[in-house]
């Protein structure tokens, strides 16, 4: 049950960039619109967005030219959990918003507060994260706490990942600390039920990106690896990437997303003898990126060396040398951010300050 609903709002006359904002930062994919007044009038979810996206919407696009203007929705004087678990069973919303006799929003259920998680990886799959570095881009604000504590919108990095992936299905946690390990520890003492589980690698030195998984105990029954840094966070569904993942057949698969870095000048192509050949004004130059999130055969661990610093891009190169299968996973850019560095984060925290 969600009682602070200002995370899951969003005003009729919002851009859909704003929505894509909202929707990276919270942990379900649909947002509930209101007007001036704060009546609900509405819903707004990410394949909303990407349909009018493929209609040749662009971010400045106002959300009241795509919404729906139908909501579910509850009366606070019906609440019942029989009968809100059929609206979820048959109407497969995402979040259902409790109304007063106003049609203003007091509260929000979502489907996990009353049905089973249905993830048929769960059982066979361990989420990484990893959260041992000491943070040196975001210094002076990791100097007294771990990068993965530091807070997005009150919230911090390592909650938000957790949540998402609670989300998608999966209960089964692995946190690879180092720097300011206890603190990390205490908070996920004090924030998470015993139904969810959490285990820790401890590394006695820094390991690299990727090299403390080694340490990881084998456990039978896990097939797959989902290992993602403390300071990503993703919307897609990791499902998907998993089904895909098994398609394939693949060793490793690699999340990742294109960029599309657009010149402001224009490009002059010469000779030696500087003789101008070609002018491309302002191109765009497309980039495909790591978004730092990778899907692991549990064998995989037996290219990683002992005790030694090992980053991903280590592993990868070498899986790809012996003849293994490394896939890509895309994205959109829209589904994934990375708060790495002190510009980073800053621009984060300026689109908070958008959605206030």
């Amino acid at each position: 049950m969600i009682k602070n609903i200002n995370n899951f709002t969003i005003n009729l006359n919002s851009t859909i960039k704003t929505a894509l904002i909202k929707l990276n930062i919270s942990s379900h994919k649909c947002l509930l619109v209101i007007n001036d007044k704060k009546k609900l009038i509405g819903t707004v979810s990410d394949g909303d967005i990407r349909k009018a996206l493929l209609k040749n919407f662009n971010l400045n696009n106002k959300i009241k030219e795509l919404y729906n203007k139908n909501p579910v929705k509850i009366h606070e004087n019906k609440i019942n959990n029989e009968k809100i678990k059929k609206i979820f069973q048959n109407k497969m919303v995402d979040i259902l918003p409790v109304i007063n006799s106003a049609n203003e929003i007091i509260l929000i259920f979502t489907w996990s507060d009353f049905l089973e998680t249905s993830n048929p990886f769960n059982q066979q799959t361990l989420v990484i994260i990893m959260a041992g570095g000491i943070g040196k881009r975001l210094l002076p604000l990791t100097k007294f706490k771990p990068k993965a504590l530091i807070e997005i919108g009150n919230e911090p990095m390592i909650k938000r990942i957790i949540e998402k992936m609670i989300v998608n299905g999966f209960d089964n946690f692995t946190i690879s600390i180092n720097y300011k390990k206890d603190l990390i520890k205490k908070f996920i003492n004090r924030n998470y039920p015993t139904d969810v589980n959490f285990n820790y690698i401890e590394e006695k030195k820094p390991l690299g990106t990727i090299g403390s998984i080694k340490l990881i105990k084998n456990d039978t029954n896990i097939n797959y690896f989902i290992v993602i840094n403390c300071d990503t966070f993703v919307t897609f569904d990791f499902k998907e990437a998993i089904m895909f993942h098994q398609k394939n057949n693949s060793d490793i698969t690699v999340v990742t997303s294109k960029k599309v870095l657009r010149l402001p000048f224009g490009q002059i192509k010469k000779t030696k003898s500087n003789k101008i050949i070609n002018i491309l004004e302002k191109p765009n130059f497309d980039f495909i990126l790591n978004v730092g999130c990778y899907i692991l055969n549990k064998n995989i661990t037996k290219f990683i060396p002992n005790n030694k610093p090992f980053d991903a891009p280590d592993l990868l190169n070498k899986v790809i040398k012996k003849g293994l299968k490394v896939y890509s996973y895309d994205i959109q850019d829209y589904d994934w951010m990375e708060i790495g560095h002190l510009e980073s984060l800053s621009e984060v925290s300026k689109n908070l300050e958008i959605l206030k």
